[in-house]
């Protein structure tokens, strides 16, 4: 997502848009795939495949 796209939608759905990136409800995986995306670390998150997968759809957008 361009910041473009990101500031054309409704307030509400970009605070979602930061509060929870991805489906990960788990606050532990959250903040490690935070922390992942921050470093571009992926290795990170590499025992986890839902968050090696969510870090790269990130990456891409």
């Amino acid at each position: 997502m361009s910041i473009t796209d990101y500031l054309q939608k409704p307030i509400s759905e970009r605070k979602q848009i930061v509060t929870e990136p991805v489906g990960i409800k788990d606050q532990f995986w959250l903040e490690r795939l935070k922390t992942a995306f921050k470093f571009s670390n992926p290795l990170a998150v590499s025992l986890h495949k839902t968050l090696v997968d969510e870090y790269w759809t990130l990456k891409k957008s």
